[in-house]
């Protein structure tokens, strides 16, 4: 096993793994793989399809955008808004609090989470 000090990467390095990471890490594992026999994708792997689920009711062109980017977001995410379509997302370990006050920061009550991991949120 060998550890590799990777080079700072944006304000805490927690985005190292994401595209605008990718420069930096794929000459990396592309170092490692080939010994092992293994090559590097010619091209990148279609993005997975987002899942076919209707943006809640009330949202604005600005908010169904906004779910989208939801949708195609990593795991441990909530989706937060008010019935006059007010919203805030999150997607991150305190998802659900980070969207409440997201979406607060929009309009300062009436805020509830609607949506976590993709399902609706219990009631």
């Amino acid at each position: 096993m060998t550890f590799i000090k990777a080079q700072p990467f944006g304000e805490d390095g927690h985005l190292l793994f994401s595209d605008a990471g990718a420069s930096v890490w794929e000459p990396v594992v592309d170092e490692f793989l080939r010994p092992q026999g293994l090559e590097a994708a010619k091209a990148p792997l279609a993005a997975p399809a987002l899942p076919q689920i209707a943006a809640p009711a009330g949202l604005r062109a600005n908010g169904q955008a906004a779910f989208r980017s939801y949708l195609a977001a990593a795991p441990h995410k909530a989706f937060a808004m008010t019935p006059a379509g007010a919203f805030g997302w999150r997607s991150d370990e305190e998802a659900v609090e980070a969207a409440l006050a997201s979406c607060t920061a929009n309009a300062p009550s009436g805020c509830k989470v609607v949506m976590v991991n993709d399902l609706p949120a219990a009631k």
